[in-house]
């Protein structure tokens, strides 16, 4: 995919007006292209080798193309909210805030849609303002109900997203990945039951030995997630 330099414009082009009009005589299929973007943004936000790659692109870009058209999702978990979520995933992650902080076109792309982002995941959008502000390495300050909110949508079910271990160092975390897209059904079968942090409920974990060693860089966020 990284040698597909046309991939990108190929994908903005269906959000094209002349497109749309072309592709929306059928709108539930137009609502499934929506939704196999927002999928592929998705599955590039979670594997670990294309997460900066993905941001460096300008495949981020296409969050904007999605809000733009939420009239036409006609699904029961509308695409705007996997594009929450992914504003979310990256806001959780210092090397990749800080990565999109460096391109510094996101916010400004994203500020018109920013009531639509939070109507369906609330206070996912303060979450990405705050990120976006601080310096690197500060902990983040988002009030613990935002948390809360956000984390129950991302620990849910609806996009079909197997939790990943939180500690950076587990090798595990781009099999269930990949697992979770259906590229190794055997792989999910053996998928384990993760814990999570007792604390602020933000973080999973495969074990014990990698909850203790993610606590050195978890603790700031998790103290600064449930404080009053």
């Amino acid at each position: 995919m990284r040698d597909e330099e046309g991939l990108l414009p190929a994908v903005q082009s269906l959000f094209e007006d002349e497109n749309i009009k072309h592709i929306c005589e059928n709108v539930n299929v137009y609502a499934a292209v929506r939704h196999g973007v927002i999928d592929l943004i998705l599955s590039l936000t979670l594997a670990k080798d294309s997460q900066e790659w993905m941001i460096d692109k300008g495949f981020l870009t296409l969050l904007a193309s999605i809000c733009a058209t939420d009239r036409y999702d006609m699904e029961e978990i509308p695409a705007t909210m996997s594009c929450a979520t992914v504003l979310w995933r990256l806001c959780d992650s210092p090397t990749l805030s800080r990565k999109i902080k460096e391109a510094g076109e996101l916010s400004s792309i994203l500020e018109p849609y920013s009531r639509l982002l939070n109507s369906k995941l609330r206070g996912v959008w303060d979450v990405f303002q705050e990120t976006m502000r601080r310096r690197s390495g500060k902990a983040s300050k988002v009030k613990a109900a935002s948390v809360r909110e956000i984390w129950k949508y991302n620990a849910s079910k609806f996009i079909g997203i197997a939790a990943v271990c939180s500690w950076e160092g587990c090798s595990e975390g781009l099999d269930l990945s990949l697992a979770a897209f259906g590229l190794d059904l055997e792989g999910l079968k053996k998928i384990k039951k993760l814990s999570r942090c007792g604390r602020c409920g933000m973080a999973y974990y495969c074990s014990k030995d990698h909850q203790k060693l993610h606590w050195v860089t978890h603790k700031k966020d998790c103290f600064d997630a449930t404080a009053n």
